[in-house]
């Protein structure tokens, strides 16, 4: 297998040839960020620019190109023609793929961790009771195997929320055993979601967690024992962004300190059912969390945008000649909420209360003309 050519690449300059549905993309970000957020209207690219990112990120990483697979992903499954990382050595086009991926070449080592939004707030009570977890091999070549087949079959947009998301607790806790291998007692994983629960909400204890005898999960929130089929749609969400990223992370390293991982996180509708607290807080809780990853998120949300840095939100609009580029938004978090609003989403606040006042004043003219209107009137009276 060739080395990498960078371990840990820029990634601030992308272009993409023939995105599917969107066409042709030049995202520019500042340099030296670790959070680089989409917005935009709807259909202008904003899953598509993350799900291309993931893809050339993926099938260029050397880990991933070591594994052991037969994987059989066809050109056609790229979502693109062609995509660059400028400054960098690592591009990929429908020609180039089958290099990669039967060669084994990888061009860079920097794990990579795709969140979609699909399915973020629905836990199964259905899972098959797995008997072995398997050592990290095992492991990795599953995880692997399963984007392989999301990539081939198009359905990234199931990326990491996986039903089986009891299962996974249930075989972590079993390896946890006086009698296990170290390299393959995984409490690790378990101990870091809970962790990362806790400082996300207080709320979630940090070190509890339990499993019946008919493999149902339970954490603790506010001193009650609950269920993770039982939670509601936004604690569940937060459940599954946080195990997502730490089962991906572990996919690709069996180290023990997984939220200093240094990789690429990317995140599809952050704010999906999380409220107004958590929407306002989730990335800088984030950014703190796995204080060596680097984020690429779309979002609707504008409490979210409300909390970027200086470039750290980009809004996606297409030019004159039909290309799709990036515009950075001037920092968020140090304007004022309606200006933000204005810039990034094309709302007038001033302007919709200048509107309501009106309307309210036209529907008192009314009233008063109507009333008017309906007094008895004596015309001709004293003529």
């Amino acid at each position: 297998m060739a080395s990498t050519a960078t371990e840990h690449p820029s990634l601030n300059q992308f272009s993409i040839e023939g995105l599917r549905g969107v066409g042709h993309v030049e995202l520019d970000f500042h340099s030296g960020q670790r959070v680089y957020t989409l917005f935009g209207a709807n259909g202008i690219g904003k899953t598509k620019c993350l799900e291309a990112i993931y893809q050339i990120l993926l099938l260029t990483n050397s880990t991933f190109n070591a594994d052991d697979l037969n994987r059989e992903i066809e050109p056609s499954a790229l979502l693109f023609d062609e995509l660059t990382v400028r400054s960098t050595s690592i591009g990929l086009s429908r020609k180039t793929l089958g290099l990669y991926l039967k060669k084994g070449i990888g061009l860079h080592g920097s794990p990579a961790v795709l969140v979609a939004a699909h399915g973020r707030s629905n836990i199964s009570n259905d899972f098959s009771r797995s008997s072995f977890l398997g050592d990290f091999s095992t492991r990795r070549h599953k995880y692997f195997e399963g984007q392989s087949q999301l990539i081939y079959s198009n359905e990234l947009r199931r990326s990491g929320m996986r039903s089986d998301i009891l299962e996974w607790f249930v075989t972590r806790a079993q390896s946890v055993n006086p009698f296990q291998k170290n390299s393959d007692n995984r409490r690790v994983e378990i101990d870091t979601v809970l962790q990362m629960l806790h400082q996300l909400d207080e709320r979630i204890a940090a070190n509890v967690l339990q499993i019946d005898g008919g493999g149902r999960v339970f954490i603790q929130v506010e001193g009650q024992m609950c269920g993770l089929t039982e939670l509601s749609s936004g604690f569940t969400s937060l459940v599954k962004l946080v195990q997502a990223i730490v089962s991906g992370y572990a996919a690709f390293t069996n180290e023990v300190q997984l939220r200093h991982v240094r990789g690429v996180v990317l995140i599809d509708e952050i704010e999906s059912h999380l409220h107004a607290q958590w929407q306002a807080q989730i990335i800088p809780k984030l950014k703190e969390l796995l204080p060596n990853t680097t984020f690429f998120i779309a979002t609707h949300s504008p409490l979210v945008l409300a909390q970027l840095q200086e470039g750290e939100a980009y809004l996606l609009k297409r030019d004159a000649e039909g290309v799709v580029r990036s515009e950075m938004i001037e920092a968020p978090n140090r304007r004022a909420f309606a200006d933000v609003l204005e810039s990034a989403f094309g709302v007038d606040l001033n302007a919709l209360k200048r509107q309501a006042l009106l309307a309210d004043d036209q529907s008192a003219a009314k009233l008063a003309l109507l009333a008017m209107l309906q007094q008895p009137h004596s015309f001709g009276e004293g003529a």
